[in-house]
């Protein structure tokens, strides 16, 4: 009988870092995956600006579209798979929760790259297209609060203790940051504030936070 057949043998116990391997293989899959939608869109958009698409141009944005649903598929089945231990219902809709809002995250990236007058920038104070302006305004005060309540009402204590680590660590980073850059950019030292930059930085402090808590 070899050690992986005897019963509770080490070999049969998962590794402490398979959860941060999960979570790492899924964020940059689903990172990859907006990349490729924004390269298809700027692409897209690029065409359409010179005229009628060519050949070449469907051909391009045809490759891909496939790619985007392939690694869709294939990071579905990734995070479709389950674990080694069963999980409780409330854990599976919680993680399920994560891969929506991540899913509603690129929707919007994508909704404000189209939207902003052929200026790519998400993160610009350019003029935008309306009724873009009216659907993200909706996702992000109703659509986006929803998905965060059920999903916090879904998860265990130990990502519960993570996302409360995650939110102090990086609303004491706004406070810090804020008034820094204020000061600084009076005097000449730096760009003028954006808004839209300072919430990018504080929510990758958040969740690189998290993600420590959570999985190291």
């Amino acid at each position: 009988m070899t050690n992986s057949e005897v019963p509770g043998h080490p070999d049969d116990e998962p590794s402490p870092f398979a959860g941060a391997k999960r979570a790492i293989i899924a964020t940059g899959g689903g990172t990859a995956i907006l990349i490729l939608m924004g390269i298809a869109t700027g692409y897209a958009a690029a065409a359409l600006d010179h005229g009628e698409p060519s050949a070449t141009d469907v051909a391009v944005i045809g490759a891909i579209a496939l790619l985007v649903v392939l690694a869709s598929w294939q990071l579905w089945r990734f995070l479709s798979k389950q674990g080694l231990e069963p999980e409780a219902p409330r854990i599976q809709r919680a993680r399920k929760l994560f891969v929506a809002m991540g899913l509603i995250g690129g929707v919007l990236g994508l909704l404000l790259a189209i939207g902003t007058d052929g200026d790519l920038a998400v993160y610009s104070n350019g003029p935008i297209n309306p009724l873009v302006a009216l659907v993200a305004a909706v996702i992000f005060l109703v659509i986006v609060p929803i998905a965060t309540w059920v999903w916090w009402k879904s998860i265990d204590e130990h990502e519960a203790n993570a996302y409360r680590d995650g939110s102090m660590i990086a609303v004491h980073a706004y406070f810090f940051i804020v008034p820094a850059w204020w000061l600084a950019a009076r005097t000449g030292y730096v760009p003028a504030q954006d808004p839209m930059v300072v919430l990018l930085i504080v929510s990758v402090i958040w969740g690189a936070v998290w993600f420590i808590r959570r999985y190291l």
